[in-house]
Protein backbone atom coordinates (compact mmCIF):
# COMPACT_ATOMS: atom_id res chain seq x y z
CA UNK A 1 0.00 0.00 0.00
CA UNK A 2 1.98 2.99 -0.95
CA UNK A 3 0.25 5.77 0.32
CA UNK A 4 0.59 4.68 3.88
CA UNK A 5 2.26 7.15 5.54
CA UNK A 6 3.71 8.05 9.00
CA UNK A 7 0.04 9.62 9.77
CA UNK A 8 -2.50 7.24 11.30
CA UNK A 9 -5.84 9.47 10.12
CA UNK A 10 -4.54 10.29 6.88
CA UNK A 11 -3.29 6.59 6.22
CA UNK A 12 -7.24 5.67 7.57
CA UNK A 13 -8.61 7.88 4.96
CA UNK A 14 -6.61 7.04 2.45
CA UNK A 15 -7.46 3.25 2.69
CA UNK A 16 -10.91 4.09 3.21
CA UNK A 17 -10.72 6.05 0.02
CA UNK A 18 -8.77 3.12 -1.69
CA UNK A 19 -11.85 0.98 -0.92
CA UNK A 20 -14.09 2.83 -3.26
CA UNK A 21 -11.67 3.58 -6.08
CA UNK A 22 -8.98 2.79 -8.01
CA UNK A 23 -5.54 3.74 -6.65
CA UNK A 24 -2.47 5.01 -8.18
CA UNK A 25 1.12 6.17 -7.18
CA UNK A 26 2.12 9.08 -9.31
CA UNK A 27 5.64 10.52 -8.87
CA UNK A 28 7.52 9.72 -5.78
CA UNK A 29 4.70 10.64 -3.09
CA UNK A 30 1.18 11.83 -5.01
CA UNK A 31 -1.46 9.40 -4.78
CA UNK A 32 -4.82 9.49 -7.37
CA UNK A 33 -7.49 8.21 -6.19
CA UNK A 34 -10.20 7.56 -8.77
CA UNK A 35 -13.88 5.48 -9.73
CA UNK A 36 -15.64 6.76 -12.89
CA UNK A 37 -18.90 6.00 -11.36
CA UNK A 38 -18.39 7.88 -8.99
CA UNK A 39 -17.65 10.85 -11.09
CA UNK A 40 -18.38 14.38 -9.87
CA UNK A 41 -17.85 13.02 -6.20
CA UNK A 42 -14.45 15.40 -4.60
CA UNK A 43 -14.16 13.02 -1.40
CA UNK A 44 -13.35 9.45 -2.82
CA UNK A 45 -11.83 10.39 -6.01
CA UNK A 46 -9.04 13.03 -5.83
CA UNK A 47 -5.25 13.37 -6.20
CA UNK A 48 -3.25 14.24 -2.73
CA UNK A 49 0.29 14.07 -1.13
CA UNK A 50 1.57 16.78 -3.79
CA UNK A 51 5.21 17.47 -3.18
CA UNK A 52 5.82 21.30 -4.33
CA UNK A 53 9.21 19.71 -6.17
CA UNK A 54 6.76 17.61 -8.47
CA UNK A 55 4.23 19.02 -8.49
CA UNK A 56 4.17 19.60 -12.43
CA UNK A 57 4.86 16.33 -13.77
CA UNK A 58 2.28 14.57 -11.19
CA UNK A 59 -0.50 17.45 -12.02
CA UNK A 60 0.54 16.45 -15.90
CA UNK A 61 0.28 12.92 -15.34
CA UNK A 62 -3.06 12.82 -13.17
CA UNK A 63 -4.55 15.34 -16.01
CA UNK A 64 -3.79 13.21 -18.81
CA UNK A 65 -5.06 9.92 -16.54
CA UNK A 66 -8.16 11.56 -15.80
CA UNK A 67 -8.78 13.02 -19.55
CA UNK A 68 -8.47 9.41 -20.87
CA UNK A 69 -10.87 7.78 -18.24
CA UNK A 70 -13.25 11.25 -18.88
CA UNK A 71 -13.25 12.03 -15.15
CA UNK A 72 -12.39 15.20 -13.01
CA UNK A 73 -9.49 15.59 -11.13
CA UNK A 74 -9.86 16.95 -7.83
CA UNK A 75 -6.93 17.93 -5.59
CA UNK A 76 -6.52 18.23 -2.07
CA UNK A 77 -4.02 20.06 -0.17
CA UNK A 78 -3.80 20.35 3.58
CA UNK A 79 -3.47 24.48 5.15
CA UNK A 80 -0.42 24.49 5.83
CA UNK A 81 2.47 27.41 5.92
CA UNK A 82 4.90 24.76 3.70
CA UNK A 83 1.87 24.14 1.50
CA UNK A 84 1.59 27.86 0.91
CA UNK A 85 3.56 27.77 -2.47
CA UNK A 86 2.18 25.26 -3.58
CA UNK A 87 -1.22 26.35 -3.00
CA UNK A 88 -0.18 29.79 -5.27
CA UNK A 89 1.02 27.20 -7.52
CA UNK A 90 -1.64 25.60 -7.78
CA UNK A 91 -4.27 29.15 -8.45
CA UNK A 92 -1.37 30.23 -11.16
CA UNK A 93 -1.70 26.79 -13.03
CA UNK A 94 -5.62 27.96 -13.75
CA UNK A 95 -6.83 25.83 -10.77
CA UNK A 96 -9.89 27.07 -8.18
CA UNK A 97 -10.83 26.37 -4.71
CA UNK A 98 -14.36 24.73 -5.14
CA UNK A 99 -14.46 23.75 -0.87
CA UNK A 100 -12.32 22.66 2.09
CA UNK A 101 -12.79 19.82 4.38
CA UNK A 102 -12.11 19.49 8.24
CA UNK A 103 -10.81 16.57 9.61
CA UNK A 104 -12.11 16.39 13.02
CA UNK A 105 -11.16 13.52 16.13
CA UNK A 106 -12.11 12.83 19.36
CA UNK A 107 -10.03 10.45 21.82
CA UNK A 108 -11.38 7.27 22.96
CA UNK A 109 -11.38 8.09 27.00
CA UNK A 110 -14.05 11.21 26.16
CA UNK A 111 -17.75 9.52 26.28
CA UNK A 112 -20.33 11.36 24.11
CA UNK A 113 -23.12 8.85 24.04
CA UNK A 114 -24.97 10.18 26.66
CA UNK A 115 -27.87 12.13 25.24
CA UNK A 116 -29.26 14.06 27.56
CA UNK A 117 -31.31 16.07 25.28
CA UNK A 118 -35.06 15.53 24.39
CA UNK A 119 -34.78 14.29 20.84
CA UNK A 120 -37.94 15.45 18.16
CA UNK A 121 -37.94 11.96 16.69
CA UNK A 122 -38.13 8.38 18.13
CA UNK A 123 -35.27 6.47 16.31
CA UNK A 124 -33.52 3.14 16.84
CA UNK A 125 -30.07 2.78 15.57
CA UNK A 126 -28.55 -0.18 14.96
CA UNK A 127 -25.83 -1.90 13.16
CA UNK A 128 -26.82 -3.72 9.78
CA UNK A 129 -25.40 -7.30 8.52
CA UNK A 130 -27.38 -6.90 5.38
CA UNK A 131 -25.75 -4.45 2.75
CA UNK A 132 -28.75 -4.05 0.67
CA UNK A 133 -30.64 -2.02 2.44
CA UNK A 134 -27.48 0.20 3.74
CA UNK A 135 -26.43 0.50 0.00
CA UNK A 136 -30.39 1.87 -0.61
CA UNK A 137 -30.56 4.06 1.94
CA UNK A 138 -27.21 5.64 1.49
CA UNK A 139 -27.86 6.21 -2.60
CA UNK A 140 -31.50 8.04 -1.07
CA UNK A 141 -29.72 10.16 1.28
CA UNK A 142 -26.33 11.29 -0.99
CA UNK A 143 -29.02 11.65 -4.07
CA UNK A 144 -27.13 9.16 -6.20
CA UNK A 145 -29.43 6.34 -7.98
CA UNK A 146 -27.15 5.92 -10.34
CA UNK A 147 -24.26 4.46 -8.12
CA UNK A 148 -26.39 1.88 -6.59
CA UNK A 149 -24.75 -0.81 -8.46
CA UNK A 150 -21.22 0.13 -7.92
CA UNK A 151 -21.71 1.16 -4.14
CA UNK A 152 -23.46 -2.56 -3.68
CA UNK A 153 -20.59 -4.00 -5.42
CA UNK A 154 -18.08 -2.11 -3.38
CA UNK A 155 -19.86 -2.68 0.36
CA UNK A 156 -20.13 -6.11 -0.27
CA UNK A 157 -16.36 -6.75 -1.00
CA UNK A 158 -15.38 -5.05 1.89
CA UNK A 159 -18.25 -5.86 4.31
CA UNK A 160 -16.09 -8.02 6.65
CA UNK A 161 -13.74 -5.08 6.90
CA UNK A 162 -16.76 -2.46 7.55
CA UNK A 163 -19.84 -1.93 10.23
CA UNK A 164 -22.82 -0.99 8.47
CA UNK A 165 -25.07 1.14 10.56
CA UNK A 166 -28.81 2.85 9.53
CA UNK A 167 -31.14 4.50 11.57
CA UNK A 168 -35.23 4.25 11.61
CA UNK A 169 -38.33 4.66 13.26
CA UNK A 170 -38.94 1.97 15.67
CA UNK A 171 -42.39 0.83 14.01
CA UNK A 172 -40.72 1.01 10.39
CA UNK A 173 -37.59 -0.82 10.83
CA UNK A 174 -37.63 -1.84 6.80
CA UNK A 175 -37.45 2.10 6.17
CA UNK A 176 -34.12 3.52 7.06
CA UNK A 177 -33.90 7.53 8.02
CA UNK A 178 -30.50 7.45 7.47
CA UNK A 179 -27.06 5.61 7.05
CA UNK A 180 -23.46 5.89 8.39
CA UNK A 181 -20.88 3.13 8.41
CA UNK A 182 -17.25 2.76 10.83
CA UNK A 183 -13.94 1.70 9.01
CA UNK A 184 -11.39 0.46 11.68
CA UNK A 185 -7.65 0.91 10.49
CA UNK A 186 -4.33 1.88 12.04
CA UNK A 187 -6.05 1.76 15.18
CA UNK A 188 -8.17 5.06 14.18
CA UNK A 189 -11.73 4.13 13.16
CA UNK A 190 -13.47 6.52 10.96
CA UNK A 191 -16.64 7.37 10.65
CA UNK A 192 -17.90 8.04 6.98
CA UNK A 193 -21.19 8.28 4.79
CA UNK A 194 -23.32 9.69 7.50
CA UNK A 195 -26.55 11.28 6.12
CA UNK A 196 -29.89 11.17 6.51
CA UNK A 197 -33.08 11.29 4.16
CA UNK A 198 -33.96 14.84 3.35
CA UNK A 199 -37.84 14.54 4.68
CA UNK A 200 -36.10 13.70 8.31
CA UNK A 201 -33.10 16.36 8.24
CA UNK A 202 -32.88 18.94 11.19
CA UNK A 203 -34.01 16.12 13.58
CA UNK A 204 -31.23 15.73 15.64
CA UNK A 205 -30.95 11.99 13.88
CA UNK A 206 -27.14 12.51 12.58
CA UNK A 207 -26.09 13.94 16.55
CA UNK A 208 -27.57 10.63 17.87
CA UNK A 209 -25.79 8.82 15.47
CA UNK A 210 -22.17 10.60 16.02
CA UNK A 211 -23.08 9.23 19.52
CA UNK A 212 -23.38 5.88 18.92
CA UNK A 213 -20.52 5.68 16.58
CA UNK A 214 -18.55 7.01 19.74
CA UNK A 215 -20.02 4.33 21.84
CA UNK A 216 -19.72 1.86 19.00
CA UNK A 217 -16.01 3.07 18.63
CA UNK A 218 -15.08 2.87 22.21
CA UNK A 219 -16.11 -1.10 21.99
CA UNK A 220 -13.92 -1.57 19.14
CA UNK A 221 -10.80 -0.03 21.13
CA UNK A 222 -9.72 2.67 18.65
CA UNK A 223 -7.71 5.38 19.78
CA UNK A 224 -9.34 8.22 17.86
CA UNK A 225 -12.61 8.06 16.15
CA UNK A 226 -12.18 10.46 12.93
CA UNK A 227 -15.22 12.66 10.87
CA UNK A 228 -14.89 14.68 8.48
CA UNK A 229 -17.18 17.82 7.17
CA UNK A 230 -17.19 19.63 4.12
CA UNK A 231 -17.17 23.74 4.66
CA UNK A 232 -20.41 23.73 1.88
CA UNK A 233 -22.05 21.05 3.63
CA UNK A 234 -21.93 23.64 7.44
CA UNK A 235 -21.78 20.74 9.17
CA UNK A 236 -18.68 21.35 11.26
CA UNK A 237 -19.92 22.87 14.51
CA UNK A 238 -21.79 19.53 14.83
CA UNK A 239 -18.79 17.71 15.41
CA UNK A 240 -17.09 20.45 17.58
CA UNK A 241 -20.27 20.61 19.65
CA UNK A 242 -19.64 17.31 21.10
CA UNK A 243 -16.18 17.40 21.94
CA UNK A 244 -14.25 16.49 18.69
CA UNK A 245 -11.36 18.72 17.76
CA UNK A 246 -9.89 20.03 14.57
CA UNK A 247 -6.35 18.46 13.03
CA UNK A 248 -6.49 19.96 10.01
CA UNK A 249 -8.23 21.62 7.33
CA UNK A 250 -7.93 20.80 3.51
CA UNK A 251 -8.37 23.04 0.61
CA UNK A 252 -10.42 21.15 -2.38
CA UNK A 253 -8.87 22.32 -5.94
CA UNK A 254 -10.16 21.51 -9.81
CA UNK A 255 -9.20 23.14 -12.55
CA UNK A 256 -10.77 25.85 -13.85
CA UNK A 257 -13.79 24.90 -16.71
CA UNK A 258 -12.42 25.58 -20.38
Amino acid sequence: MAFITDNCIEDNENKFCSLWTTFQRIGDCANLFFNDTLRGDYFFNRLNNLRFYEVEDALGKALEICSKNKHDLYVHIPYTSDNYPLISLLLERGFRSIDSMYVLKIANNLDISSDHGRPSLRINIQVQHESELWVRVFCDTFSVPTWIDEVDKIIKRNKSNLALIIAHIPEKPSNPVGCMLLYKFHNITGLYCLGTLKPFRRKGIATRMIRFAAAFERLMDSEYLIVHSLANENTVNIYRNLGFEIVQVKAIFAPKPL
